[in-house]
């Protein structure tokens, strides 16, 4: 009979966090195991409750100790722990009565109430005993005028003077007698009528005491039923939590290892396989040679827990200054808290996917013409077949982190007892467990499953839309398109695109703008925001900073002191770092044949030794809160462009174009018409400079019989040097120019010094003729001063034709 292993069991809800390391788009996590006793020869250690989101492969066990470990398997298995003895089902009974406060005011009423009819019954014994003595003396005063009566009939002599003295004597005690008891009646016949009166008006103030106690009553217990749904319902919402990320199956780890019999050094002993762990020193103790201590390391990737980065972005427009929050919000969507643990956030984005990744080789593109069009829409020569290929091939692929969806990974099953049997239990909710798998059939541990709504965008990006299932969370509302600066209406915003990007309207493309500034577009101009932040933290607090190292391509940021990252569904925000931005560049941008509005932006300069990654912040412009924006990825050291929106500070007027027409020729006629167009800019700013940049066009001849020349500016031509142009507005006409006329220069020549440049008083343009027939002007307009910027043109062309667009 073979001797029996000896086990050890440990429960990863009882192990300690040593650290987690977050990613974009994964964990690592590191878990301790100390103080494990094993005894001489084959030993087994398992631990059992790793979360069922992480992955398989990553797990690794390493430690110290005279020990060598042997043998390491995995395997998901139903979760052992009853969910009510984790969390104890919190029916305990509510029927707590309530202590009802006594009203003072109707516990008076109600105790005089009392008095009163005590005092009323008191009085009534009291009149029925005068009652009783008046008819005694009645009765007696008969008496005695009676028997004065017979001593009158009496024939017997007798003596009168004592008869006549004793009728006195008992008549006047008859008659003290009576008028005693009749005051005596008369006081308790008033006192009655008091008492009754008083009563009446107790009475009338009891109901409404108790009309009163009654309403106090039924707002105490509708306050307590209040109390009690509230109770109710954040009982429900916190089992509900908890349910969601109640694991139905968890990693077991099973770890074979060899204690020596006595504390053989390790280089004489045969080296494991899997590892060999270090061996101490030895020290000499009476039970040296019945059990050896060790302490085990456990490591594994999850792909349930990252971390995104969030700003706060407070601009001044009148410093050029910008100060940013740069803080991170961490999601840990497992089944498992990780308490008092050191949390260290990485940039790094490497993940291996296997060796199928292979590095992409590209093939010759052969194209060729067809008559017709054979395929409408599609031009062979923009992209090659491999290409569509290959794009169509990375939206099937799935990421590896994906396994089985969380419905069947996460929540209570109905039938709790048989776990073994139901290792994909229906869910507790109806509703829910009909919820048809979106994937298709299910592969063990490498089946598709829904992407939380809180995992990082570079998984929900990549992950197909799914169907919500059991303990999944809904997907995320559609993001709020970035507000513009001072509320600018979303349609104009909508306007906007199509002036900046919408090549089919002939106006230069977004990134013809920025390219001014000798920088492409942002890829990510046009992306969706990302949820508000919270308010903007005064400068006044102060935080801890994390400390951070650079290594290559990858940034890590130790947060300060230690973390607890409970599994929830909301992410917990961190402040990494805070960025000062000093002479920011603050610029405007006009397309007046698409919209009359003046567009700010500001350009940043990261002059940090912190890498800003692309994500979401809330943009708050001399202290007013605009809305959220999309920063995107800056290194140390670069600059970035943000869109600010309208900046209604700066009006733009657009008149309606005019042509002028004519023809010439005698044989051969010619058409020639004069374009005019005009823009009016006004800044209304009292004590500040505006600088920006105005956007037209001239059409392009696709026709030698078709000319197109620049009238004004003057001397403007495609590839040419820069000219003044601009004139001030009107009714914003210079002193100087007035001036001149009193001087006895002519208005004309006044009018050209305008035009020309000359005269400066409201500032001054400069025009540009690019390839594409993009015509820009650079303004700079003083403070409370406002311009006047024209674009004539003249198209030529043969007599008989109409000019279309091509």
């Amino acid at each position: 009979m073979e001797a029996q292993i000896p086990k050890q069991e440990f429960s990863i809800r009882n192990l300690g966090t040593k650290s987690v390391t977050l990613y974009p788009t994964k964990a690592q996590v590191v878990r301790n195991v100390n103080g494990v006793s094993l005894k001489p020869g084959p030993n087994q250690v398992t631990i059992i409750g790793l979360t069922p989101t992480c992955d398989e492969h990553s797990i690794k066990v390493d430690g110290t100790g005279a020990a060598t470990i042997t043998d390491l398997t995995v395997e998901l298995v139903p979760n052992p722990e009853v969910y009510a003895d984790i969390y104890p089902d919190e029916n305990e009974s509510e029927n707590e009565t309530t202590e009802e406060e006594s009203d003072v005011e109707a516990e008076k009423v109600t105790g005089r109430l009392k008095d009163i009819v005590d005092e009323t019954a008191a009085l009534n014994s009291e009149w029925s005993q005068q009652q009783e003595i008046q008819n005694n003396v009645s009765r007696r005063l008969t008496m005695v005028d009676l028997y004065l009566t017979n001593q009158a009939s009496n024939q017997n002599p007798i003596n009168l003077s004592e008869v006549t003295d004793g009728y006195r004597d008992e008549r006047v005690k008859i008659f003290a007698e009576k008028t005693t008891a009749d005051n005596i009646v008369q006081d308790i016949r008033t006192r009655l009528g008091e008492l009754a009166k008083e009563k009446h008006r107790l009475t009338r103030e009891s109901r409404k005491a108790k009309a009163k106690a009654d309403k106090e009553e039924a707002k105490a217990r509708e306050k307590e039923e209040r109390k009690k749904r509230e109770r109710a319902e954040e009982k429900a919402r916190i089992r509900k939590e908890r349910v969601k990320f109640w694991p139905k199956k968890v990693f077991k780890i099973t770890i074979s290892l060899e204690a020596p019999s006595g504390f053989t050094p390790a280089s004489s002993r045969r080296s494991s396989i899997d590892s060999t762990v270090k061996v101490p020193e030895v020290t000499k103790s009476d039970d040296s040679f019945d059990t050896a201590e060790i302490n085990l390391s456990l490591s594994y990737i999850t792909y349930s827990a990252s971390w995104t980065p969030r700003y706060d972005l407070s601009l001044n427009t009148v410093t050029n200054t910008g100060t940013l929050d740069y803080s991170a919000e961490l999601t840990n969507v497992t089944s498992e808290t990780w308490r008092d643990a050191k949390v260290v956030l990485s940039t790094s984005q490497s993940s291996y996917q296997g060796l199928s990744d292979t590095i992409p080789t590209l093939h010759p593109w052969h194209i060729r013409l067809v008559r017709g069009d054979g395929h409408p829409g599609y031009n062979a020569a923009l992209q090659s077949s491999d290409e569509l290929n290959q794009a169509r091939q990375t939206r099937k692929e799935l990421p590896p982190q994906v396994y089985q969806p969380r419905n069947e990974l996460f929540g209570i099953d109905r039938n709790v007892a048989p776990l073994a049997q139901h290792a994909f239990g229906r869910s507790q909710f109806a509703t829910i467990e009909e919820v048809p798998n979106p994937f298709g059939s299910v592969v063990r541990r490498r089946s598709a499953a829904p992407v939380h709504d809180a995992a990082p965008m570079a998984m929900a990006s990549r992950a197909a839309p799914i169907t919500q299932g059991f303990g999944s969370m809904p997907p995320p509302p559609p993001p709020a398109a970035p507000s513009g600066l001072f509320g600018a209406s979303s349609k104009k915003k909508q306007v906007s695109r199509l002036g900046f990007g919408g090549q089919a309207h002939g106006g230069a493309g977004e990134q013809e703008y920025a390219g001014e500034d000798g920088e492409a577009a942002s890829y990510y101009a046009d992306d969706a925001d990302g949820a508000t932040l919270a308010g903007i933290i005064e400068p006044a607090l102060l935080f801890e900073e994390s400390s951070f190292e650079e290594s290559g391509l990858t940034t890590t940021y130790d947060l300060p002191s230690l973390k607890t990252l409970a599994p929830v569904s909301t992410a917990t925000k961190h402040k990494i770092a805070r960025v000062e931005f000093k002479a920011v560049v603050f610029s405007h941008i006009v397309v007046p044949k698409l919209r009359a509005d003046a567009f700010l932006k500001a350009k940043l300069r990261n002059t940090s030794k912190i890498t800003l990654l692309k994500g979401s912040a809330g943009l708050t412009v001399d202290g007013s809160f605009l809305g959220q924006s999309t920063i995107p990825r800056c290194t140390s050291g670069d600059s970035f462009t943000l869109n600010l929106g309208v900046d209604p500070a700066v009006t733009v007027g657009y008149s309606r174009p005019s042509v002028q027409r004519s023809s010439s020729g005698l044989f051969t006629k010619e058409n020639c018409e004069v374009f005019t167009r005009v823009a009016t800019l006004t800044n209304t700013k009292s004590n500040t400079i505006v600088e920006l940049t105005l956007l037209e066009q001239v059409p392009i001849s696709e026709e030698e019989r078709l000319r197109i020349e620049i009238m004004t500016p003057r001397g403007l031509r495609v590839g040419g040097e820069a000219v003044l142009a601009g004139a001030p507005k009107d009714g914003d006409k210079p002193r100087e120019s007035i001036g001149s006329l009193a001087a006895g220069k002519s208005a004309a020549g006044a009018v050209r010094a305008g035009v020309y440049g000359k005269d400066s008083k409201w500032g001054s343009a400069v025009a540009t003729a690019k390839k594409g027939g993009e015509i820009n002007f650079n303004v700079k307009i003083n403070p409370g001063r406002g311009c006047k910027l024209v674009l004539e043109y003249e198209a030529t062309y043969p007599g008989g034709e109409t000019v279309v667009s091509a």
